[in-house]
């Protein structure tokens, strides 16, 4: 387990039936994604607005199928990055919390906890407020280490992500393969004579935010230091779809997906570095997949050591 505090520093849908037309993409110099700044804004009552920095816990876990001389042998390394605000961090802004001597809140305080932070409580999500923290956002990133696509280079990736789940969609599985050729359609665009990947594969499986935090930029800061924290090599890549999905902060399946969510989705991704891997293709009702070579070309989000451009 390995925790970092706290981020990286510095760094009404509408329904239609209009397609958006392709867009150039390209890897010149891109406009860097600036970021409010390490806090993250509360509302508390009684209390009003406070800025707080949050922390950043990242947990992993690999299943090897196989040991390393099996013929088939492969990896899945499941990554989940949460940001969570901890209660010591709050407690200087809650007045009326009993305090021991050496100024910790004592345990009959958590009434009071939980009465102020009683307005960020989700019924479906109940271990995302306790005693000691609460919780902002998850990151769910799934890797295939870089010695398995070595492995896999002969085009045999089909095994990997049925191996980890493709949920019914293809978008990923259709292009994971290409991108260990020279001979894909991102790089007939951009002139590149190299595969897009060459070092381990990163999978963002899913994004999801605290109702009552969005709109801060926190998802974006959290996928750009999860990419910060992971990157192994030049030619690690990061692939995902740009579709709306069910998250622990949400009740229900997202539904009425449109043009524009995902239109807006697609947005939101590119201005933390990542391109459609079909450019061609016109944008639609159905996910888009996306991809960043973070390694080589660095991430256009300041603040990055080593990943900035």
């Amino acid at each position: 387990m390995q925790s970092w505090s706290p981020f990286v520093p510095h760094g009404a849908l509408m329904t239609t039936t209009r397609r958006h037309a392709p867009r150039p993409q390209s890897r010149r110099k891109r406009r860097a994604l600036e970021l409010p700044g390490p806090e993250i804004r509360l509302t508390l009552p009684g209390v009003g607005e406070i800025d707080v920095e949050p922390d950043v816990e990242h947990t992993a876990r690999t299943r090897w199928m196989g040991f390393a001389d099996a013929d088939e042998c492969m990896a899945i390394t499941e990554h989940v990055f949460d940001c969570f605000v901890e209660r010591y961090r709050l407690e200087g802004d809650l007045p009326g919390l009993e305090r021991s001597d050496s100024g910790l809140p004592r345990a009959t305080g958590g009434e009071q906890w939980r009465a102020y932070m009683q307005p960020f409580m989700l019924a479906h999500h109940p271990e995302g407020l306790n005693d000691e923290h609460l919780h902002i956002a998850r990151l769910e990133v799934r890797e295939c280490p870089r010695i398995v696509c070595d492995a896999l280079a002969d085009g045999d990736w089909l095994r990997w992500l049925d191996a980890v789940g493709d949920d019914g969609r293809t978008g990923i599985a259709e292009l994971v393969g290409e991108f260990t050729s020279e001979d894909n359609e991102q790089n007939e665009e951009l002139g590149l004579e190299f595969p897009l990947l060459d070092g381990s594969l990163f999978w963002l499986r899913q994004l999801g935010v605290h109702p009552a935090f969005r709109g801060q930029r926190i998802g974006a800061r959290l996928m750009a230091h999860a990419m910060w924290a992971l990157h192994r090599a030049v030619g690690d890549l990061a692939v995902l779809e740009a579709h709306p999905t069910k998250t622990v902060f949400d009740a229900e399946e997202p539904t009425g997906t449109t043009v524009d969510t995902i239109a807006r989705l697609v947005a939101y991704y590119e201005r933390v570095g990542f391109l459609r891997s079909r450019p061609g293709q016109p944008i639609g009702d159905r996910a888009v997949a996306m991809h960043v070579q973070f390694g080589a070309k660095g991430l256009p989000v300041r603040g990055l050591p080593g990943l900035s451009p």
